[in-house]
């Protein structure tokens, strides 16, 4: 995949994620386009 395609992707579902939490109403949240998740095993 191109670096294009990949971009043209993550703002196709960046923007379906923003319309989705807009139609969940108050509380919820989007941080930023990109984060880093840091799992750790208990």
């Amino acid at each position: 995949m191109g670096e294009d395609a990949e971009r043209d992707l993550e703002n196709a579902l960046t923007s379906r994620i923003t319309e989705t939490l807009w139609e969940l109403g108050l509380g919820f949240s989007f941080v930023r386009r990109q984060v880093t998740v840091t799992l750790r095993r208990r």
